[in-house]
């Protein structure tokens, strides 16, 4: 059997999803990195130039995210874009928990944003009584 690479990859979708300037998604941090997430199944070409394309496959039952990967077919859970690229190691995934599982940080932002540096707040300032 021999080894199909990325680029030679056809991907499909219910639907096409076309990414404009005023869509939003949700930020995360995830595997360290701060990130953009969408349920979409996006695909390289949705994705604007200084951006890196990644996919996390949900679990069986579909309650949680189980693996971070370049590409899923089964059991696609959403699509993670960052500037910056992640290592997936040698076997081409990261196995998801409570250290690398997505945090969503309930803030939105386009692409546009992400991509000119912004961050939303991070942390809170707990006081004690």
């Amino acid at each position: 059997m021999s080894a199909v690479k990325e680029s030679e990859m056809s991907y499909t979708s219910k639907k096409p999803c076309t990414i404009s300037a005023s869509d939003e998604f949700d930020c995360i941090e995830i595997c360290g990195k701060f990130a953009l997430f969408t349920d979409e199944r996006l695909t390289p070409s949705d994705v604007p130039a200084g951006m890196h394309l990644y996919h996390l496959r949900q679990t069986d039952d579909g309650r949680d995210f189980a693996t971070l990967e370049q590409t899923v077919f089964v059991n696609h859970g959403g699509s993670v874009l960052v500037r910056e690229p992640i290592d997936l190691g040698k076997d081409g995934y990261i196995v998801l928990n409570d250290d690398t599982a997505p945090n969503f940080l309930c803030e939105f932002m386009t692409i546009q944003d992400y991509l000119a540096g912004e961050n939303p707040e991070r942390g809170f300032e707990m006081t004690m009584n």
